[in-house]
């Protein structure tokens, strides 16, 4: 799911979600954070991985998405907001990823900085 703020800031709600009936192919990861607009947004992806033991697996990972070249106030609000956000949607600390650029995102970054097999 993608959320963002609501137009006056008070709020998040949700911008998209994936329904169940979709087929995998319909939601690749890397499609859909590449379409993360120049504004913040927080996104729930549950992402599949391999494990140490190179067994196929998958965890919720929680994005902040938060670009440079946004506002300082969205920044402000963005930052006082996670926390609430991450204990609502229960999200382990483990799996909680702050990113201003698309680079930090990627399928391969994600696997990098949670020490995920690739192969």
């Amino acid at each position: 799911a993608i959320f963002k703020f609501s137009d006056d800031g008070k709020f998040i709600e949700v911008e998209e979600k994936v329904e169940d009936s979709r087929k995998p192919e319909d939601y690749n990861y890397d499609e859909i954070v590449s379409k993360l607009p120049c504004e913040p947004r927080f996104v729930a992806y549950d992402f599949d991985h391999l494990d140490k033991e190179h067994n196929p697996t998958s965890n919720v990972i929680m994005i902040s998405w938060c670009p440079e070249n946004c506002p300082i106030r969205h920044k402000l609000i963005q930052g006082s907001t996670i926390n609430g956000l991450k204990a609502s949607l229960n999200v382990q600390s483990g799996t909680f990823i702050e990113a201003d650029c698309l680079s930090d995102i990627t399928s391969a970054a994600v696997n990098d900085k949670f020490k995920w097999p690739t192969s």
